[in-house]
């Protein structure tokens, strides 16, 4: 698990086509298909390889990927930034000689085999570290899916908490994503309106030359 400042969410996915359905929900269920946004995925090599082949396979294009090799071609074995947007698919290094690019979506997954440093770049108003299944898992423990059991594992930023608790902070989320619907619903009046007033001002600009002449 990696060493996390930012107030995260844990989620376990059990397989990258299981991940890649909730990146794609919470893409188009937040409305941020509106060109002024996207969700961002922060992974190494494997991973971003399969995450990529995923949103691939379920229709999305490949908008700009930079620098993508595997570890052993080009000796980069960091974490790559990958986003979905309106135009499709994005990837490049996440690490560069000064440090970590910023991730910006409103929307971050952080694998959690990333280093702990990238955290101090992620500027996401939800984060969540990922895991994919549970490799160390022998089928007999009593947090994974692996067998059936009596309760349900809540955890938020390690730590364990009640369902009542899980919920509230997933209510939070859910106001942080209608907030940033109803910004987005603003900034696409205030293009309509400054259409009007454009238009108006072309028709007095008439009326004046028509006064004149």
């Amino acid at each position: 698990m990696i060493n996390i400042k930012a107030d995260i969410v844990e989620r376990n996915f059990t397989d990258y086509t299981e991940l890649v359905v909730d990146i794609e929900n919470t893409y188009f269920d937040s409305n941020m298909d509106k060109t002024l946004d996207c969700v961002e995925i922060i992974a190494k090599y494997e991973d971003a390889k399969n995450i990529i082949a995923e949103l691939v396979e379920n229709g999305h294009d490949l908008a700009h990927i930079s620098d993508f090799a595997r570890p052993d071609h080009d000796n980069y074995n960091d974490e790559y930034l990958i986003a979905l947007d309106h135009e499709g698919i994005w990837c490049e290094p996440a690490k560069r000689e000064n440090g970590y690019l910023y991730a910006t979506g409103v929307v971050c997954y952080v694998m959690d085999n990333c280093n702990s440093k990238i955290i101090s770049s992620i500027q996401s108003k939800v984060v969540y570290e990922v895991s994919i299944g549970d490799d160390n898992c022998d089928g007999d423990c009593d947090h994974c899916d692996c067998k059936e059991i009596d309760k349900d594992y809540y955890s938020i930023n390690g730590k364990q908490v009640s369902q009542a608790e899980f919920e509230k902070k997933t209510k939070e989320i859910q106001k942080t994503y209608d907030s940033l619907n109803d910004c987005l619903d603003i900034v696409d009046a205030f293009s309509e309106i400054y259409k009007r007033l454009m238009n108006y001002a072309c028709y007095l600009d008439k009326l004046d030359e028509s006064f004149w002449y």
